[in-house]
């Protein structure tokens, strides 16, 4: 079996542009809209800590290249993408306490024992929970750092790219290295996708012909 040259988790880039299984620190959604009369609303609003982009490195990629029709002379945004697909990743502490949510939608969940966050962690068991471990390394000579986090696949949200864009720099941690992005996003997808069936029919009397 040919091994990865890939052997760590996280990695850095110089950001010229966004790119997938960036972690970003501090960015902001309306969580709640309420009617207060007509065509007046209240937001709430919430800064996530962490968040990681799982749109897909090609739509990031050629989301801003041009061609030019050949019959019009007109420049075409064929590959355009506005937004991006993000999702919170959650202090470990927090998650395992259950109050990961609290400050956001004013929420608490269950909390998690050793034996549930050992499972989390596999990354393998629980197909609603994602583990990104602790992770210290070096970029250009620089020391760079990342908690302990999870990602709980329920929760995930859209922003318009150039919200981001505008703030990049400063919002920008680390990147999840190219294995670990697709596997992250493998998982994503498997969880968004999955079906729920009706319980199975067991009472021969309700079996049709």
């Amino acid at each position: 079996m040919l091994k990865s040259k890939i052997n760590k988790i996280y990695t850095k880039h110089d950001c010229v542009r966004i790119c997938q299984g960036d972690l970003l620190k501090d960015v902001s959604f309306i969580t709640n809209a309420s009617i207060i009369k007509e065509n007046y609303y209240e937001l709430d609003s919430f800064t996530f800590q962490y968040m990681v982009v799982l749109s897909q490195d090609c739509d990031l990629e050629y989301s801003e290249k041009t061609s030019i029709d050949q019959n019009t002379n007109q420049t075409l945004f064929n590959q355009y993408q506005p937004n991006l697909l993000l999702v919170p990743a959650f202090l470990m502490e927090d998650f395992k306490s259950g109050i990961h949510l609290k400050k956001a939608f004013d929420i608490t969940q269950k909390v998690h024992n050793g034996k549930e966050i050992d499972k989390i962690k596999n990354n393998t068991n629980e197909i609603r929970f994602h583990y990104l471990p602790y992770y210290k390394g070096k970029y250009k000579n620089k020391i760079f750092s990342v908690q302990e986090m999870v990602i709980d696949f329920k929760i995930y949200f859209t922003l318009p790219i150039n919200t981001i864009f505008n703030e990049y720099m400063e919002k920008y941690v680390a990147t999840i290295n190219e294995l670990y992005r697709e596997a992250l996003s493998v998982r994503f997808a498997n969880y968004i996708s999955r079906i729920g069936l009706p319980n199975q029919i067991t009472n021969k009397n309700n079996l049709q012909s």
